[in-house]
């Protein structure tokens, strides 16, 4: 059977596009509800982990303003990540963003990963939603666009150069994937031409829009005005080490 999704958010570059796979309906006035929060315990973990999920509809990739709205999300993923790897003292922060198609859920999904010390979870909880918050409401600079942008172009030059290496296995999956969300099929040669001609049309704003969309659910949770999340999966130990006595302790998030 068809799986109908809790779709947080509607199609990018859209403000009330939803596909036939929502699990509501529009027409009677049924709007997406917020996902359930799931919390797993267990004594075989040191680490806490926090996930926050979002599901769109895929934007089928067929024309050059399909290209923009991706090449916005890029830059967005990057300058985010960089923000909040630059508040750690090391190069890794435990914090991973990604938004993509998902082949296995059959929809565009956003996931926020933050790993932290069960001890210090609320302060790296902060840090990352107060660099989302930020990019919501202020979009990125421009130093940051052009710095990324040249980024995202060399990514896709250096694919078409090493085309010629990719597993065959590699290239069919691709195009299987890109058959089931409807995307156009290009050769790298094309596609690299498809996104330098594309690049210059992508604007600041309009990375600032797509942060809104994209993030709102994270950087404006709790308020009213907030995309629902899909989900929120908390993985937490059930007792952490006290190393000034020696000793375990049980421990609870809520």
């Amino acid at each position: 059977p068809e799986q109908l999704h809790n779709f947080s958010l509607p199609m990018i570059g859209t403000y009330d596009v939803f596909t036939e796979a929502a699990a509501f309906d529009l027409a009677k006035s049924e709007k997406p509800w917020q996902g359930p929060l799931r919390i797993f315990r267990n004594e075989l973990l040191e680490g806490l982990q926090l996930n926050f999920y979002a599901k769109a509809p895929v934007r089928p990739l067929k024309t050059l303003e399909d290209i923009r709205h991706l090449v916005a999300v890029r830059i967005l993923i990057g300058v985010l990540q960089f923000r909040i790897v630059s508040r750690y003292s090391s190069n890794h922060a435990p914090v991973q963003i990604d938004h993509s198609d998902s082949f296995r859920e059959g929809c565009a999904v956003t996931s926020v990963t933050v790993n932290a010390d069960p001890r210090d979870w609320r302060n790296a909880l902060a840090c990352v939603v107060q660099e989302v918050r930020a990019i919501c409401d202020y979009g990125i600079t421009e130093s940051e666009m052009n710095r990324y942008m040249d980024a995202m172009l060399k990514d896709v030059e250096k694919g078409v150069a090493e085309n010629d290496t990719v597993p065959s296995e590699d290239h069919l999956n691709f195009i299987m994937t890109s058959d089931v969300f409807d995307h156009v099929v290009m050769h790298p040669e094309q596609s690299h031409q498809a996104f330098q001609k594309v690049a210059p049309t992508v604007t600041m704003e309009q990375v600032h829009v797509t942060a809104k969309w994209m993030l709102g659910f994270l950087g404006y949770y709790g308020k009213a005005a907030a995309p629902p999340t899909t989900a929120v999966v908390v993985c937490t130990p059930t007792q952490v080490f006290q190393e000034h006595d020696n000793t375990w302790a049980p421990f609870q998030i809520t």
